[in-house]
Formats: C-alpha cells, sequence, structure tokens
C-alpha cells in the first residue's frame, strides 16, 4: 500500500511541478482590468485576500492536458480552501487519467485545522484524511480497501503543503524576507520544516 500511495503522489508531483507543464489563467487580464497588489505588510488575514477563485489550465508543451480550479469560501470564522485538478496524458497509447479533489479547513492566518482528499489514478483512489487534536496531528489514509493512521507530534502551528503558495500575501512581500514553518507534505507523509523567500 505505501508503495501505491507513494507512486500515486510522486507522479502527480512531478506531472505538476515538470518544466513543460504549464499553470495558464484561463481568462487573460486586459490592460484596463485593476491588478491587486498585495501590501508589502502583507494582508495579515485571509479574510482581506481580494481574491477568492482561480481557475488555470495546464498545458505540456503546447497541448493542454488538463485543468486546475482553487477556491477560497468563508466558514464561520475559519476559511476553507477547496481544490480539484483532473490531467490526462497519453503515451505508448495509453491514457493516464490523474483527478485530486481537495479540501481545508484553515484559520484565516492559514494554519490547519484539518484537510480531506482524493486522488484518483487510473481508477484507484488514495484516501486522506488530516485534522490537528492538541498536540497531534492525525492522518488516516486507505487505498484499496486497506487504512492505516498515523499520528505526528506538532508543537505549535502547522500548515498545508496546498495553502503556502498563499503565505507570502499573508505575512508581508518584503524583498529577501524569509517565512519558515512545519508544513504536512501529502507525497512524503509527514510533517517538515519548509522555507519561503520573496
Amino acid at each position: 500500500m505505501t508503495r501505491l500511495i507513494q507512486t500515486a503522489l510522486l507522479i502527480l508531483l512531478l506531472i505538476l511541478t515538470q518544466s513543460s507543464c504549464v499553470l495558464r489563467p484561463f481568462t487573460e487580464k486586459t490592460a484596463a482590468d485593476p491588478k491587486p497588489v498585495a501590501p508589502l505588510k502583507g494582508y495579515g488575514t485571509l479574510a482581506k485576500v481580494p481574491f477568492r477563485e482561480a481557475w488555470y489550465g495546464m498545458y505540456f508543451q503546447e497541448d493542454k492536458v488538463g485543468y486546475s480550479h482553487f477556491k477560497i469560501q468563508p466558514s464561520g470564522p475559519n476559511f476553507k480552501i477547496s481544490s480539484d485538478s483532473v490531467m490526462r496524458l497519453t503515451a505508448l497509447k495509453k491514457t493516464n487519467e490523474i483527478t485530486m479533489k481537495e479540501k481545508l479547513m484553515v484559520r484565516p492566518d492559514l494554519t490547519l485545522i484539518s484537510f480531506e482528499s482524493i486522488v484518483r489514478m487510473n481508477g484507484k483512489d488514495l484516501r486522506m484524511n488530516g485534522r490537528v487534536e492538541g498536540s497531534r496531528f492525525n492522518v488516516d489514509l486507505a487505498v484499496d480497501g486497506e487504512k492505516i493512521n498515523r499520528q505526528y507530534p506538532v508543537k505549535g502551528p502547522i500548515y498545508h503543503s496546498s495553502a503556502i503558495s498563499l503565505m507570502p500575501a499573508i505575512k508581508g512581500l518584503d524583498e529577501g524576507r524569509t517565512y519558515s514553518f512545519p508544513v504536512f507534505n501529502p507525497e512524503k507523509q509527514g510533517v517538515e520544516k519548509v522555507e519561503q523567500q520573496v
């Protein structure tokens, strides 16, 4: 099971991060469209971030191979960040399809409360659910009827890898500024320290 999980997530990650696979917005902005610019000190909270939704096309060279949809919605005092992605690649006359649906519950400062995700690759589902409970981060994984529970000790806030791209908008865009924080990485099924530099 671990090999299948690692293979599925590794393939998805490799496809998304290949230099020849590009995300492009579906709608191009015109020169007349106002461009919201984050203040140098950052918005401080997800509630002040001006955008709530984005659609992207995924391209391999010049061929469109999929799409990604990203949405932020208020949920009481917190926020739900949803993303859906579909990718189809054909190699050696065989088409492989990977879909991913993910929902994160985060606080206004992006700290993680819980998440759930489903990655489907060629008819097989990998389901992951995680939640922060006090000083523990619990993760349940299920694939092909097999289930695994993992627990990670946490000291202070933890973040999800799918939300950290929003961190500079929240914390600030001062050139050269560095952020460091613990992040749950689904591919490695573990918590790791991540550093970002503006």
